[in-house]
């Protein structure tokens, strides 16, 4: 396995968490939003660059997703445990993503690594839910910064993650239920 400069940017999104953790934690807000925005370029920047200089891997393409995944469910976390004292975030929301991606780690394993059926790739709509998660935590965290508390704002934000979340999850089970309906008897996809 070669550790690429895109593998690199990747596995700094996931160093970076504990740090972002504590900042949140810290209640410094707008270290938290440097560090929040620096993950968000890392994962718009590393797919491509690998695209770009040739540098795709399939330990990337597992590892992008993990990042990703644990990068959201972290902040989401911190935010409900430690809250912005204006704009808590609901413990329901945070318990449908993570069983969104429970659900998604769990189908990856039986039908990609059990199955051998499914390459991971990332769907259109699935990378808009990562934009839209990391849009609400950079709204909740410039909330923070400059003392704002517009209550309509922040569940207009909601309800759009979780259409995304829930549509993203429907898309994948979708996708899934097709590579296991359209296989053949040795296990092939047609």
């Amino acid at each position: 396995m070669r550790i690429t400069f895109p593998t690199v940017l990747t596995l700094s999104r996931i160093v970076l968490i504990p740090f972002l953790v504590q900042t949140l934690i810290n209640e410094s807000w707008r270290l938290a939003t440097g560090m929040f925005v620096f993950a968000a370029i890392t994962d718009m920047l590393d797919g491509y660059l690998a695209r770009r200089w040739k540098q795709e891997s399939d330990f990337g393409a597992c590892l992008d997703p993990v990042a990703d995944k644990l990068l959201i469910i972290a902040c989401y976390a911190t935010l409900f445990f430690s809250p912005i004292s204006e704009l808590p975030l609901p413990g329901w929301f945070l318990l449908v993503v993570l069983i969104k991606e429970m659900a998604l780690l769990i189908g990856a394993f039986y039908f990609g690594l059990l199955k051998g059926l499914v390459r991971i790739r990332p769907s259109l709509f699935g990378k808009a839910t990562m934009v839209v998660q990391s849009c609400l935590v950079i709204w909740l965290l410039l909330c923070s910064i400059f003392d704002w508390a517009p209550m309509k704002t922040f569940h207009v934000f909601l309800a759009v993650a979780i259409f995304f979340v829930l549509g993203s999850l429907m898309q994948y089970a979708y996708q899934a239920l097709s590579a296991f309906l359209h296989q053949d008897d040795e296990g092939a996809l047609w």
